[in-house]
């Protein structure tokens, strides 16, 4: 443990007024959005830049709450003990900042190195093409510069954090409706962040790609159910009696693969088949996209298919119009669910179609029918297929 005496050479700098502060959210907002709109191998030198300024606002702010507690420690506000906590949360935070910016720095230079000069000339087919192949195979490295605030958005839109009399920190679940601590909580994506903004517009239409990181696009639950969400073995789908209202307020959770019904969300509380049909239980009015909820729904009736989960019950169900999606809308290219079939099943296209035809957009109605762009469509839904797998 750190002497919490020992204050790190940043923080010793006089508190942050208020006025600095707001200032501070304010820019951190505003690159918040620039960077999401941004594609980091189009504009690679504008996108590291901001993401630079970002973590240095970010540091700022680790540092201006550890002077506060240092302040209240010393004047006993608080105890010593949780002034300890303090001290380890601050050093663990800054220490992932770091890396986060020497990460940047490297992947810079590599992407520089890769793209070169056609970096800083307008986007062609393959150099499109090529973005997404690099956005997509990066799902392993989430650099926590751009998921830590992430989670603090979705943890004060969705109202999910309890802390106790003791300074405890827990987090809310709405789909197993429990508490849960830190190393249990996830920030789960709906669309994944992995694809980036590009595949992300392609799929759902420009305007949502600065929603990748938003609130719209994530929801914090369990890490036992957030793995298998991930695998697309379970999805979250409107409640039987939402067949008018817009937008969708109320969720159901439903088990697509029979066999985790049995597994533990909570050991020896609580299974997949205690939560299977679930409404959702939100402490706000905060909701995710339907249309990322639908995009997830459609990738995992399409691997269903594929593989044989649940004995082909959901997407019979979905044929037949009852129960699973019965709310109206459009939420996804009709171009993009062709493609998306096809790489999964070519014989699968004419089913996936009659089933989703409700809704689907036409590429005609979304004024991004380009032979350019519908090259690039036809390589994303490859791409976002092996991904997938």
């Amino acid at each position: 443990m750190a002497d919490p005496l020992s204050i790190p050479t940043r923080t010793t700098s006089l508190q942050t007024d208020e006025t600095t502060r707001d200032s501070r959210k304010r820019r951190r907002k505003a690159l918040k959005s620039s960077i999401e709109s941004l594609n980091a191998h189009l504009d690679p030198s504008t996108w590291f830049q901001l993401n630079d300024e970002m973590i240095e606002i970010d540091m700022d702010s680790l540092d201006d709450r550890f002077n506060i507690m240092h302040a209240m420690m010393r004047d006993g506000l608080i105890s010593k003990e949780r002034f300890d906590k303090v001290v380890e949360d601050y050093l663990r935070d800054t220490k992932a900042l770091k890396e986060s910016k020497e990460l940047f720095r490297t992947k810079q230079v590599s992407i520089l190195e890769g793209l070169g000069e056609a970096a800083k000339g307008p986007p062609d087919v393959e150099l499109a093409f090529c973005s997404l192949l690099l956005e997509a195979y990066e799902k392993n490295d989430r650099p926590s510069s751009l998921q830590s605030p992430f989670r603090r958005d979705l943890i004060d839109s969705y109202k999910s954090l309890s802390v106790d009399e003791a300074g405890n920190e827990t987090f809310w679940c709405p789909i197993s409706s429990r508490y849960y601590e830190l190393e249990n909580s996830v920030a789960a994506h709906v669309f994944p962040w992995f694809f980036g903004s590009t595949v992300m517009s392609l799929v759902f239409g420009k305007e949502s790609a600065q929603e990748l990181f938003s609130s719209r696009n994530g929801i914090i639950i369990s890490k036992t159910i957030e793995s298998k969400f991930d695998k697309h073995l379970v999805v979250i789908v409107p409640a039987p009696d939402q067949t008018t209202e817009q937008p969708i307020t109320r969720w159901i959770f439903r088990v697509v693969d029979k066999s985790i019904l049995r597994r533990w969300v909570v050991i020896n509380q609580l299974t997949f088949e205690d939560i299977d049909g679930k409404e959702l239980e939100f402490l706000s009015d905060a909701r995710p996209a339907a249309r990322y909820l639908y995009f997830h729904y459609v990738i995992a009736l399409l691997r269903a298919r594929k593989y044989n989960r649940g004995s082909g019950w959901l997407l019979e169900e979905a044929a037949r119009k009852q129960y699973v999606w019965a709310t109206p809308g459009k939420y996804i290219r009709e171009n993009m669910l062709k493609l998306l079939a096809s790489a999964v099943e070519h014989d699968l296209v004419p089913e996936v179609i009659a089933t989703f035809k409700p809704h689907t957009i036409l590429d005609k109605e979304s004024g991004q029918d380009t032979l350019e762009e519908n090259t690039i469509m036809q390589e994303a839904a490859k791409l976002i297929a092996d991904v997938l797998e």
